[in-house]
């Protein structure tokens, strides 16, 4: 079983805000049309809350930790609904 810290997590999820856009500064898709979107929104939010700030080793997805890129692997099947070929 892997160990999940709050860091992974937080690295996972920064990258699927960045990647992962769906219209984010489009103003002609209303909220809640784009469910990807909605949890953007919600994900730098939390990420803020947190005061996260990617380090040297998180700059890049190529970069972040295994656990990292696991998580950012599920939220991607979980929000997208394809299996991601990016490492």
């Amino acid at each position: 079983m892997s160990y999940w810290n709050r860091w992974d997590i937080a690295a996972a999820y920064h990258h699927f805000t960045l990647n992962w856009r769906c219209g984010y500064f489009n103003t002609e898709i209303a909220p809640g049309e784009c469910s990807v979107r909605d949890a953007v929104f919600k994900f730098c939010a939390q990420l803020d809350r947190i005061r996260y700030r990617p380090g040297l080793s998180d700059s890049k997805l190529a970069t972040i930790s295994p656990n990292a890129k696991a998580i950012y692997r599920q939220l991607v099947q979980t929000y997208i609904g394809v299996h991601s070929t990016r490492h």
